[in-house]
């Protein structure tokens, strides 16, 4: 009978830091998009904003995945290309701000602390400003992010997946 208990104190957590996870990216999703750059820009992010609808190369490494994914998201039919290109930034900054509570949640940290954290992160003026114009930044702190998580995971779970992901 007790480990029936102990069973539901995990999932009420695990749910409880779904919640805040997803919370925590929604907030920062809302807020970047009535912040974004609302048009074409100029210098390299009027660059990156042409180049991702064009699938161009923007610097000489040429940025491959955030190239082909920001292609992808300005495909979507929903307001002017520059402004896709720039909501992508601020879509993949608000994952990771989600990724981050994930994390916090595996180091032990609990739920709404994770989330305050989470959303502290959302509002620092460095991510904010990566996250309303078009700029691969917010996309590699995600797949840093991503790592950093499925690294724990694997911490803890000895799993061969989480390692190969």
């Amino acid at each position: 009978m007790p480990r029936t208990g102990l069973l539901e104190r995990i999932r009420a957590r695990a749910n409880a830091g779904n919640v805040a996870a997803i919370t925590s990216s929604l907030v920062a999703l809302v807020v970047y998009t009535r912040t974004v750059l609302p048009g074409v820009s100029y210098g390299d992010w009027g660059d990156a904003q042409l180049n991702l609808y064009r699938l161009g190369i923007l610097h000489p490494t040429g940025y491959p995945l955030y190239s082909l994914l920001g292609k992808a998201f300005t495909s979507i039919p929903i307001g002017e290309v520059a402004w896709r290109a720039n909501l992508f930034s601020g879509v993949a900054a608000a994952a990771a701000v989600g990724v981050a509570v994930l994390i916090l949640l595996r180091l032990g940290v609990r739920p709404v602390i994770a989330a305050g954290a989470g959303l502290a992160l959302a509002f620092t003026g460095t991510l904010w400003q990566e996250a309303t114009f078009a700029e691969m930044n917010s996309l590699h702190l995600l797949l840093v992010a991503l790592l950093l998580h499925r690294a724990l995971v694997w911490r803890a779970e000895r799993r061969t997946r989480d390692l190969l992901l």
